[in-house]
């Protein structure tokens, strides 16, 4: 081992095995400060930056991107984990790409890894801990998006007739009329609603965290708005107010205390499907089913867009390109049949 002094006043340790390869790093590290360029610590490994850097993210996102994050680099760890940061290398995030496909990981998932792990080593390089984020000299995994499930126009009627004699039938007529999220509808208060105007307020989201459930934010700052309600939507939750229990939250268990976004699942969700014959699917898929047969009705993509809070009518676009190519086609039809008139 032997110590640099670096510009700043500050001293530099180094460790080799050898006297020679001791020279060699002093000889680096002290050229790296005389241009300024940051000096990394040689010793960390990648599993200590990782835990440093979700440590780092805590007050700064919600909890509950954090565990994600968590979980994604929980997947890069046993192959990464024991490197160190310095010697990192595009081959070893490769290595890792490849190993979690191999051991059947969806192509989405990998790319989700890749993602966090640019994150962390791009955080990384503006403190100066790297010279350079070796992440983005990997490309990102091929794979396309999630086959989103959606319902036909027959199918979500036969879900809503199911639910019909259900305590939470209005937050399925929601679901499929406003193709508002789950966190969203679960924090729904009855003060952002207006029924005799026919509108509400999306202004927050259910999450848990710490064991707590608790109302934050919506998932982006265009998450964060008004939604113009049919007679469908209103009809249901004037029902479902006369039912209701207390002036909070409008969807609440038994004992009037915001629902859990799991037992909602279990409890209604999964037996509703049952009950209408019609195959499991998540219910986020509620939401891709609203957009699809908005835009499949000839719905303008940017009231889809503004429906769902997206933050520009390019994600609706892409999110649901299979219907807007219905929609191509049958303007062609009708410019023909216009034209041959």
């Amino acid at each position: 081992m032997a110590k640099a002094s670096l510009p700043d006043g500050t001293r530099k340790s180094v460790y080799a095995r050898s006297r020679a390869e001791v020279v060699r790093k002093l000889t680096a590290v002290q050229r790296l400060a005389a241009q300024g360029l940051p000096v990394t610590d040689e010793r960390m490994t990648v599993a200590a930056l990782m835990d440093e850097w979700l440590t780092s993210r805590i007050g700064v996102l919600r909890q509950t991107t954090v565990e994600t994050y968590g979980h994604h680099l929980a997947l890069a760890r046993p192959t990464l984990g024991r490197l160190r940061v310095a010697r990192l290398q595009p081959r070893d995030l490769e290595r890792v790409y490849s190993t979690l496909r191999a051991n059947g990981s969806a192509p989405m998932t990998v790319r989700h890894v890749h993602a966090v792990l640019h994150a962390m080593l791009e955080h990384a390089a503006e403190q100066g801990r790297v010279h350079r984020n070796v992440a983005s000299l990997v490309s990102p995994p091929s794979g396309g998006h999630r086959e989103m499930a959606t319902l036909t126009a027959d199918e979500a009627r036969r879900l809503l007739r199911a639910a019909s004699d259900d305590p939470l039938e209005a937050l399925y007529v929601l679901a499929l009329t406003t193709g508002m999220r789950r966190g969203e509808l679960l924090a729904l208060q009855w003060r952002d609603v207006d029924l005799n105007g026919g509108v509400l307020q999306v202004t927050g989201n259910l999450v848990r965290e710490d064991g707590h459930l608790k109302v934050g934010p919506p998932k982006t700052a265009r998450s964060r708005h008004t939604v113009k309600l049919g007679t469908l939507p209103v009809d249901a939750l004037r029902r479902h107010r006369e039912a209701s229990k207390g002036e909070g939250f409008v969807f609440v268990t038994e004992v009037g205390t915001p629902l859990q976004p799991s037992n909602m699942l279990r409890r209604s969700f999964t037996p509703l499907l049952e009950r209408a014959g019609l195959p499991h699917m998540r219910f986020h898929d509620l939401r891709h089913t609203a957009a699809t047969l908005q835009l499949s009705m000839g719905t303008h993509p940017k009231v889809v867009a503004d429906l769902l809070g997206h933050a520009s009518v390019t994600v609706t676009l892409d999110t649901y390109s299979h219907a807007v190519k219905g929609i191509a086609e049958q303007a062609a039809a009708d410019m023909d049949a216009l034209l041959r008139a």
